[in-house]
């Protein structure tokens, strides 16, 4: 029932974590527009996109933007026009173009906020940094409380609706219809490196790729489509290109779109040289740059012990559980295991000794978010861990008792509306943390456990991150841009006097200091070397002030920890596109003093970020809904009452995507005598502005059909609809509908028919917690029941039983039973049953039920199903080369199976239908998946000779 055009797209599915982990940067996405579905539930089963904020929205006019946001982030608004209408007057010069129409930007004050938009209906990974809209060029952007990274992602976005424009001016500008299509890492790539040129985080990417000996050449760049690798590939052939052609040249680039019918013969035009020439001299220049790095820097785990097997594993926190003899180290940390993000604890001797998953994240309302990247979690002195997950509308701080193995407690702020980083401080009472309210700004809090007191320490601009305490509870370190909106440099606040000293100095990305458990010493991560390793800080406030380095390595480490006894240090590396963690002895530390940050002064505030003023500014007034055109297209959809639909499809939606109208018309007629009374119509409006969506419909059908119990059926309805969808949180809801409609059906075969007036009401509770692999669902719960019945609202002689005119009960549980990272043991368990006058009936039979029978092989007013699947994989990734190629098929799975089922009327026989085998399934990415079975029958009672052979395709159960 969606309708898609795709022009670019770039989809990142929950659990491929891996392209991420770049030191709590977030990667944004290019989202292609989608109209939703004429139903109002999200799809069958689906998650749920949950409005929890009422926003009061208002416009900003500026020369060349429209500006949404909401009162509480003015300021933040005020800060983005200005960055907007910056980056506007660059891109101008970037792509010898000019847009003369004003572009809609979106503004939130958190991604909390964010991840509540209705611009796209689909739910945002926590990942994402913003988007494009491409359908009416909407740039959605959260604000995380650091300006660099705004107007990072705003000129990141603005690339793409400049790239946008210039080619469709330019194909028109030459009568060319449809322009070529650009590569998603060009794509990407042009508007990270536009944006930010080059920077550490890309470059630690880049370096490992080579180092590591994976450098993904240009005829494989498709296999890392959509990953965090593809957007920094792409940025360092944008640099490269920049580097040895100029950067006209990238912009020529654009001005040839219309010469040639493929991107790689646009390049060719515009650079003189094929794509694969291109693609072999960038590896060259990536070798010779990346090699002589070797000579005198390391691996981390050529240098430090490596204590984790596998997966993604970030956010060490280490502490001893216990007392005397039995005292014991453990470290925590957050990991990817099954395709979820969790809490682990393991000894500090690593997993080999094993481990052991506290805290399940991303399948419960509870624990729906453990902010995997940006947020640190740490150990009380009594072996308790504080962490922050989101939990409906808000973050919420949790503390887990190791000894208890539960959570013993859970802190809820009214005026904080985002955690992040919470840290304990020694005597285990107080805890410190960076939050955010509604205005978006972040800040540093103090809260007493013991007194139940919350206390804001600072209240300013700056984006203040990971705060500490010290030894002697005197101090508390942070992370701030304070001394600078381009650098990030280390800070104290005197908790006695309120008093902020720096105590690193630099364009640098200073980051997670961490105090010793019992000297004045510090650690924290530096790029000032050009990647991020570990220094430490000894004596900080003192004269002898000592700043010295301890790693240098080739990649990255971050999140630095001490052990209990001070002797050695724990954290996260980045080797080989995966990040683990490390344990390396202080004493084999290649120690190496710094000369260049000595002093330390008191904080004198340095900056402060102006927003739009002046001439800029043409308006600012509350938001009016306005409607706009869409999209007119083609559509097929199917209605829970009336059946299957298709026609024309139109849709008007507001530019906050909260109001929406569709209209379908479509004709079923044969001949011409039959137009006027074939043609079918149908008008929904949705609202989607609150937690309770709803929605209103007039519609009129006429359709002439086969059934398989009454023959040939000719069916006119008309009337209105009310829909409306209740969210509980992001994993179940609660659907209701009413139809009111006048029906005629006609048997001709029979000669009979119904005439009545019928109302109708349906209510459905969904619930999903499910995680998908490529050919479908591989872990977590699914369930739909749906509950119906019609009445008739003047029975005459046609109903034959009072007013009743039919009802229906649908239950669907689906469980899966996850086994290793891509196995999996799935069972679905149906049950269906309809009566009345004219009751609904289901099939059974084919390659998404019960196997090994024809499609619709049984057919009946009552219906049972069980089916029991184990799932494996078999391929990860196969190539099969052409002359024009290779096409890749990933994640090609086995099937072993048994299935049961019945489908009955009126009384049923003592056995069931069965059938059992094997499938393969094969991935064709966000597409679909093909679907081969082989299946043998049976009645319970015998075996039928040979394999059924089935083809289909679409996802699994």
């Amino acid at each position: 029932m969606w309708n898609l055009r795709i022009y670019q797209a770039n989809i990142l599915i929950k659990g491929t974590i891996k392209r991420f982990f770049v030191s709590g940067l977030k990667v944004k996405i290019l989202v292609i527009a989608i109209i939703p579905t004429l139903c109002f539930g999200q799809y069958y089963f689906g998650q749920n996109k949950v409005q929890y904020t009422d926003f009061d929205w208002h416009v900003l006019t500026t020369e060349h933007f429209n500006v949404y946001f909401y009162p509480e982030e003015e300021y933040i608004a005020q800060i983005g026009a200005k960055l907007a209408e910056e980056s506007y007057d660059y891109l101008v010069e970037k792509f010898n173009h000019v847009i003369d129409k004003k572009i809609p930007l979106i503004l939130y004050s958190s991604p909390v906020y964010f991840t509540q938009t209705n611009v796209i209906p689909g739910i945002l990974p926590e990942s994402v940094a913003g988007f494009t809209e491409f359908f009416k060029e909407r740039v959605v952007v959260p604000y995380n409380g650091s300006y660099s990274d705004l107007a990072h992602v705003i000129r990141h976005e603005l690339v793409h609706v400049f790239m946008m424009e210039k080619i469709m001016y330019v194909c028109k500008s030459h009568r060319r219809r449809n322009p070529p299509r650009s590569p998603l890492w060009f794509t990407e790539g042009i508007a990270e490196f536009w944006s930010q040129g080059w920077d550490t985080k890309a470059d630690m990417v880049v370096r490992d790729m080579v180092i590591s000996g994976k450098i993904v050449s240009f005829d494989q760049l498709y296999t890392i489509s959509g990953t965090f690798l593809m957007y920094k590939v792409g940025q360092s052939i944008c640099k490269y290109l920049s580097e040895s052609y100029g950067d006209d040249r990238l912009t020529l680039l654009f001005e040839n779109w219309w010469k040639e019918p493929s991107f790689s013969l646009i390049v060719e035009q515009t650079f003189g040289k094929s794509l694969m020439d291109i693609g072999e001299d960038w590896e060259y220049y990536l070798k010779k740059k990346y090699y002589p790095y070797l000579k005198d820097q390391d691996l981390p785990d050529r240098s430090a012990e490596r204590l984790t097997k596998k997966h993604y594993n970030v956010k060490p926190t280490v502490f001893s559980n216990g007392s005397g003899d039995s005292n014991e180290s453990f470290i925590a940390f957050k990991t990817i295991r099954l395709g979820y993000p969790n809490i682990a604890l393991m000894p500090l001797s690593g997993e080999k000794a094993g481990l052991k998953r506290v805290i399940k994240g991303g399948r419960s309302a509870r624990f729906e978010s453990l902010h995997f990247i940006d947020s640190n979690i740490d150990a009380s002195i009594d072996g308790c861990l504080t962490f922050v997950s989101k939990s409906h509308e808000s973050d919420v701080l949790y503390i887990y008792d190791t000894n208890k193995d539960k959570i013993v407690a859970d802190y809820k702020f009214e005026e904080v509306v985002s955690i992040n980083s919470p840290s304990w401080s020694p005597d285990g009472k107080k805890i410190v943390f960076v939050g955010a309210g509604k205005d978006g700004q972040t800040d540093i809090y103090l809260y007493n456990t013991q007194t139940d007191k919350l206390v804001r320490l600072t209240d300013d601009f700056y984006y203040d991150q990971t705060p500490s305490f010290s030894y002697d509870e005197k101090y508390i370190a942070f992370s701030s841009d304070r001394s600078g909106f381009e650098e990030m440099n280390i800070f104290t606040y005197e908790l006695e006097t309120g008093n902020i000293k720096q105590l690193t100095f630099g364009e640098y990305e200073n980051l997670s200091p961490r105090w010793a458990f019992a000297s004045d010493r510090m650690l924290f991560t530096s790029d000032m070397n050009g990647t991020s390793n570990i220094f430490l800080l000894e004596n900080p406030h003192g004269p002898k002030k000592r700043l010295i380095q301890l790693t240098s390595f080739i990649t990255g480490v971050f999140d630095p920890v001490f052990t209990p006894d001070d002797s050695a240090i724990v954290f996260s590396g980045y080797q080989n596109f995966d990040y683990h963690i490390y344990k390396m002895k202080l004493e084999t530390a290649n120690v190496k003093e710094s000369k260049s940050q000595t002093k330390s002064q008191t904080f004198v505030q340095s900056w402060q970020p102006e927003g739009i003023s002046g001439d800029y500014i043409k308006g600012n007034v509350k938001y009016k809904t306005k409607f706009s055109f869409d999209i007119a297209q083609s559509a097929i959809s199917y209605d829970a009452v009336f059946g299957s639909m298709g026609g024309l499809q139109t849709a008007l939606t507001d530019v906050l995507g909260n109001h929406q109208y569709y209209f379908l018309i479509y004709n079923t007629a044969d001949t011409k005598t039959d137009i006027i009374n074939s043609i079918n119509v149908g008008l929904t409006y949705l609202n989607r502005k609150k937690r309770l969506n709803w929605g209103l419909g007039l519609y009129r059908f006429y359709d002439e059909y086969n059934d398989d119990y009454y023959g040939f059926v000719s069916e006119e309805t008309y009337g209105g609809l009310a829909v409306a969808s209740y969210p509980f949180s992001r994993y179940d809801r609660i659907e209701m509908s009413v139809y009111l409609r006048k029906l005629y059906k006609e048997f001709p075969l029979t000669h009979d028919y119904i005439s009545a007036k019928l109302t109708t009401g349906i209510i459905s509770y969904i619930k999903d917690t499910s995680i998908w692999d490529p050919s479908g669902p591989i872990d977590g719960f699914r369930a739909h029941l749906t509950v119906a019945h019609s009445l008739s609202l003047q029975p005459d002689s046609t109903v034959k039983n009072s007013n009743h005119y039919n009802s229906w009960l649908n239950v669907d549980v689906r469980k899966y039973f996850r086994l290793s990272e891509a196995s999996a043991y799935a069972i679905r368990a149906v049950y269906f049953t309809s009566n009345g006058q004219d009751p609904q009936r289901r099939y059974i039979g084919g390659s998404w039920d019960l196997r090994g029978y024809p499609r619709r092989s049984f057919y009946g007013r009552n219906m049972f199903l069980l089916n029991n699947e184990l799932r494996f994989p078999l391929v990860d990734r196969l190539y099969i080369g052409f002359p024009f190629g290779s096409i890749n098929f990933q994640a090609i799975r086995g099937a072993l199976f048994f299935d049961a089922g019945k489908a009955w009327d009126e009384e049923v026989d003592n056995h069931l239908e069965g059938s059992f085998g094997f499938g393969i399934r094969v991935s064709l990415g966000y597409v679909t998946v093909l679907r081969f079975d082989f299946a043998r029958r049976t009645d319970f009672r015998s075996v039928e000779n040979g394999f059924k052979f089935d083809f289909f395709f679409g996802w699994n159960y």
